[in-house]
């Protein structure tokens, strides 16, 4: 049984690296907030927000490629030390101009590798047996910070509203998480690397396509919480960014701590169809609330949806490719996370300039309920589902 075990001491490197680089990413959630002390409005904060993604999608192929082949600690060491300098230079920023947007690109670019990386050890260190829950417990390590890491923020911000602490408190926790990538040891093996395919032919297998798409449609939506929540909170004066992703970031924990093995036991899409759904609710209570505990109750659907949806997906784009592949499946796996806001930023943006916070929520359930509908669509046509909702094993070879 002890190859079993999912609590390894390399896991728990893992959860911690993973855990201070998300209370860092986390505190970025009050940067919209920087940017309209400076004079932005919605468009150019939907903007910066997208930006940075273009650099970042452009070089994840070239990253997933590198974590498969010089391997995945020279990767996690420069990504994670490139990423405190990119937080670092925040303090160098004073207006919205050229300095801003590249830092922003070169955190987007040097976190997104990290968070590549991150997921790749996590996926390495979990037993194949039990690997969506596994996942699912690991992932508690990109929760969590979600929990605190706004309140960390907003705490950092209360007495004088002075982002250089916030930037200085932020670089803290992304040099705990390097302290923690020092003691990853490499794990690609000379055998998978020399059995890799191009990264073109690994990531877009028949079978991936319909993970590709829902989780674009998932970091499309999750941009109407992470970039324009702060706003809405100041433009309404309900609730608080803190308030929201504690209860959202909470729920998601104490379902994955308690019921991780759900989609192993019952079938990975019948877990996930539900989920996702809970994702469009938190959407729709957030667009009609006027009060703070609306707020919270938001939070809590959307942490229902998150708390399934993220391991589910990320689980189906391990099992989906051969473990020669593994860098490259996540390398686009965690691009889509960048494409998301790369294209929802802008779309958003002036989507509430031209309407209202109440209309994009609206929009954004819209568009989490039709994603699912065509996920669904396509995996029963590649035939990947199986008898119990879940996903059929999938063969490695083209």
């Amino acid at each position: 049984m002890s190859r079993d075990r999912i609590l390894t001491p390399m896991f728990l490197v893992v959860f911690a690296a993973n855990l201070f680089q998300g209370v860092a990413f986390a505190m970025f959630l009050h940067l919209s907030g920087f940017l309209k002390g400076m004079g932005a409005g919605e468009g150019v904060i939907g903007l910066v927000a997208g930006v940075g993604s273009v650099f970042a999608i452009a070089l994840r192929p070239a990253v997933g490629r590198l974590i498969d082949t010089v391997g995945r600690r020279p990767v996690v060491l420069t990504a994670a030390v490139v990423d405190l300098f990119a937080v670092l230079s925040f303090l160098l920023i004073s207006d919205v101009g050229p300095l801003l947007y590249f830092v922003r690109s070169v955190q987007m670019v040097s976190s997104g590798s990290l968070f590549a990386v991150l997921l790749v050890y996590g996926a390495d260190v979990v037993p194949v047996s039990r690997r969506t829950e596994g996942l699912a417990l690991f992932g508690v390590s990109g929760l969590a910070p979600l929990a605190f890491g706004g309140v960390i923020g907003e705490l950092t911000l209360a007495n004088n509203n002075n982002y250089d602490q916030l930037f200085i408190v932020a670089a803290a926790f992304v040099g705990v998480a390097l302290a923690f990538c020092w003691f990853l040891p490499e794990s690609v093996t000379e055998q998978e690397a020399a059995g890799q395919t191009s990264f073109r032919r690994a990531v877009t297998r028949r079978a991936l396509l319909p993970v590709w798409w829902l989780t674009f449609v998932f970091s499309f939506v999750l941009v109407g919480y992470f970039v324009f929540l702060k706003t809405f909170v100041e433009q309404t004066g309900v609730g608080s960014v803190g308030l929201f992703f504690t209860a959202y970031a909470s729920t998601a924990v104490v379902l994955r701590l308690g019921l991780a093995w759900l989609p192993t036991r019952i079938g990975e899409n019948r877990v996930l169809f539900p989920a996702v759904s809970f994702v469009a609710i938190g959407f729709l209570t957030l667009a009609f609330t006027s009060s703070v505990t609306g707020v919270v109750v938001a939070g809590i659907f959307s942490g229902i949806g998150h708390g399934f949806t993220f391991p589910i997906l990320y689980s189906q784009a391990i099992t989906r490719v051969s473990n020669a592949d593994r860098g490259s499946s996540m390398a686009l796996f965690t691009s889509l996370f960048d494409l998301g806001p790369l294209v929802a930023g802008p779309i958003l943006g002036v989507l509430i300039e031209l309407t209202s916070y109440q209309t994009m929520y609206v929009v954004l359930a819209g568009v989490t309920i039709m994603g699912l509908i065509i996920y669904g669509v396509g995996n029963r046509r590649l035939g990947v589902v199986n008898a119990r909702g879940g996903v059929a094993p999938v063969p490695t070879p083209l």
